[in-house]
């Protein structure tokens, strides 16, 4: 008489839920920080995409267990530039009329969610440029992986999931910024 219950009681535990789009993005205390201290000139935010060899669905959503995340804006292209925008607003960077311009591309990304202390892991690859005017100052990939507790019950793992991969967009930002090479080529 309990297997009947046991069982649509663990595909609860396992699968998790639906989710729904990740919010906009807020502004990141470190990323500010690393800004700030970087001194770099105002720039403007230009285009975001995913690599070419990157399925273009993986834009859109990525799967962890049975649910999906996707960001607000529709992709997470999208949402790094905003991200980005946010951080450099925050740190009184932004210029939508300057002419050194940062743009890019995701080179890699991946979200997991396996059970146990520190099994849920994500990663995000970021090539980085910087041009002014028809220069280009500065490429590079940049790259932020996190790690985190992932619970057997996925209602609980999946949240854990979507927070600890969003947290890899403000990280990536603040990485870039307190790249050596990108400070001596985007000074003031």
């Amino acid at each position: 008489m309990t297997r009947p219950i046991l069982a649509p009681a663990l595909a609860l535990m396992l699968t998790g839920c639906t989710m729904g789009p990740v919010p906009v993005p807020t502004v990141s205390v470190k990323a500010v920080n690393v800004i700030s201290e970087a001194r770099i000139a105002p720039m403007r935010v230009g285009e975001f995409r995913l690599a070419k060899n990157i399925p273009p669905e993986r834009d859109r959503s990525l799967a962890v267990r049975a649910a999906t995340i996707h960001p607000e804006g529709g992709s997470f292209s999208h949402y790094l530039g905003e991200t980005l925008k946010q951080q450099l607003a925050a740190a009184g960077r932004l210029d939508d009329h300057s002419d050194t311009v940062i743009s890019g591309e995701i080179v890699s990304t991946d979200v997991g969610s396996a059970i146990g202390a520190n099994s849920g892991h994500g990663v995000l690859a970021v090539e980085f440029r910087i041009n002014r005017g028809d220069a280009e100052l500065f490429r590079k990939v940049i790259k932020a992986e996190g790690n985190w507790n992932s619970s057997l019950i996925g209602g609980v793992a999946i949240p854990a999931a979507e927070r600890g991969y969003m947290a890899l967009y403000p990280e990536v930002v603040a990485q870039l910024f307190a790249d050596l090479d990108l400070r001596r080529v985007a000074g003031r």
